[in-house]
């Protein structure tokens, strides 16, 4: 009779802690990955691979990628009005800001580039941050009303692999209405 009770209070256990709600920055990416951060003006396509990953940065609206691989993409966003400048200078300030956080730190010039019709500009960071030798794909890009930094990064010897899959993700982007939050 103990060992039935045993196994009605596991069966319990397992049943109860299954009813909740995963956390959705703990669940993988739905098949097909498309991604539309809320509210932000545009979509996404990640690969089969990359899930929803918690505390990448605090104020990231989205954040995927896959640790094994040390591939990480996040997207923080502001309102224009809340910035004083155009896109350039937002590029210039977010950029410059992940090089200063990083030790003997290089850039790549900036380049503009379309992200599904979004007007977007996008420069390669290096440096090392922590003994670890880093690698970032940095892109801005504006949308109705906000400017959007994504920031993908991997370790430098992955970046052959990396970086080029970062840019697919970025070219799958596609505009969708923004709203407010």
């Amino acid at each position: 009779m103990k060992h039935l009770i045993n196994i009605i209070s596991i069966f319990a256990v397992l049943l109860l802690s299954s009813c909740g709600k995963k956390d959705p920055k703990e669940m993988a990416i739905a098949e097909g990955g498309v991604i539309s951060p809320e509210g932000d003006g545009f979509s996404l396509t990640a690969p089969d691979h990359w899930k929803f990953i918690k505390d990448l940065h605090d104020e990231a609206g989205l954040q995927i990628g896959n640790e094994r691989r040390e591939e990480y993409f996040i997207v923080l966003s502001e309102l224009k009005e809340d910035f004083a400048g155009d896109l350039n200078k937002y590029g210039d300030v977010t950029a410059g800001n992940v090089a200063d956080s990083l030790l003997n730190a290089s850039a790549s010039e900036p380049k503009e580039v379309s992200l599904g019709g979004l007007a977007a500009i996008q420069q390669q960071i290096t440096g090392g941050i922590e003994n670890t030798n880093v690698s970032y794909l940095h892109t801005v890009l504006e949308t109705d009303t906000r400017y959007h930094q994504i920031v993908c990064w991997t370790l430098k010897s992955k970046e052959s692999v990396a970086i080029p899959l970062f840019e697919k993700v970025l070219k799958s982007l596609k505009q969708t209405p923004e709203t407010d939050l």
